[in-house]
């Protein structure tokens, strides 16, 4: 067996490389006709005011691309892909069935020698939903980003919006979503009083993003202003007042809190260099604790920014 394969092998060898190509000469020469699937082609849709005109709005289905079958000569569709095609819906074709036909034309914007024929898939459709047009007004937030200069204070009492409420229209089922509209202001390197042009957002319940075209906002942005105010730390001092009893003396006094931070105009917090916290230990002859309320001692043309409001002192 072994003898035979190998009797004249390197003519077997020249004849099999030799048809192949002839085989390939053939294939460039002929160029055969052959298919191909294309799929995900996206869907243009056309006259709207049909289903607008009704009072109607509508929300297109899961599938927003059709899949085509095409042939044609190799050279041609191993070439082509789904930006060769155009697919459009017709709403004014709308069916009871909640179907929309689409119609798929082969745009030729590369001068192909031969056009594809479309075998299948040349006209399919899309599903649709209708749902009611509305409007809604909502809220303005604030929402901020960055992180704010040391020794400046930036809170949302410091940001203020010239639109404080902004109008929304769209499909009723896409508009329930909405949690919240806000806008996003960056707070990073501000310093003074600075005025932005911030972009509103929808978002859900969860944080997440609503983004789509088929919402109208009355107005796309708003001007926000913010106004940083100057932080300055504030220390904590304890001083008794009175005598303790015979033979006994004050001794390791301590406030829970030793300092606070203060924020305001450069004038208000300069004004304020220590709280003094007074405690009463007149006849005393034992462990003293005492609460304060921090807010009473600083002016009301200031905001305290420390988390704590209130200290303890023992003595």
């Amino acid at each position: 067996m072994k003898q035979k394969i190998m009797h004249n092998f390197s003519l077997k060898l020249i004849s099999v490389l030799l048809a192949l190509m002839v085989w390939l000469l053939i294939i460039n020469i002929e160029d055969p006709t052959i298919s191909k699937n294309i799929s995900s082609v996206p869907v243009e849709v056309i006259n709207e005011n049909a289903i607008t005109e009704a009072g109607k709005c509508y929300v297109l289905g899961e599938t927003q691309t059709v899949s085509i079958r095409v042939r044609g000569p190799k050279s041609v569709i191993d070439k082509i892909d789904e930006s060769d095609f155009k697919a459009v819906a017709d709403l004014s074709k709308y069916s009871i069935t909640n179907a929309v036909p689409v119609e798929v034309k082969f745009l030729n914007t590369r001068e192909f020698t031969t056009k594809p024929e479309i075998i299948y898939g040349e006209t399919s459709s899309i599903n649709i939903e209708l749902d009611d047009f509305v409007t809604e007004s909502f809220k303005v937030d604030i929402a901020t980003k960055g992180v704010v200069n040391e020794g400046y204070y930036i809170s949302k009492d410091e940001i203020s919006v010239n639109e404080k409420e902004i109008k929304i229209s769209g499909p009723k089922s896409l508009m329930k979503q909405i949690d919240k509209v806000a806008v996003v202001v960056d707070v990073s390197d501000v310093k003074e009083e600075t005025t932005v042009l911030a972009v509103i957002k929808a978002y859900d319940v969860y944080g997440g993003l609503i983004d789509s075209e088929r919402m109208v906002y009355n107005k796309d942005a708003i001007n926000v202003t913010v106004r940083p105010l100057i932080e300055k730390e504030i220390p904590i001092k304890v001083v008794t007042k009175g005598k303790a009893k015979k033979n006994y003396k004050e001794n390791n006094i301590k406030s829970s809190v030793e300092s606070i931070k203060i924020a305001g105009t450069k004038d208000s917090v300069d004004a304020i260099g220590m709280i003094s916290l007074q405690i009463d230990i007149d006849d005393k002859n034992k462990k003293i604790t005492k609460k304060f309320d921090l807010t009473k001692y600083i002016s009301s043309t200031v905001k305290l920014t420390s988390l704590q409001s209130e200290t303890i002192v023992t003595v």
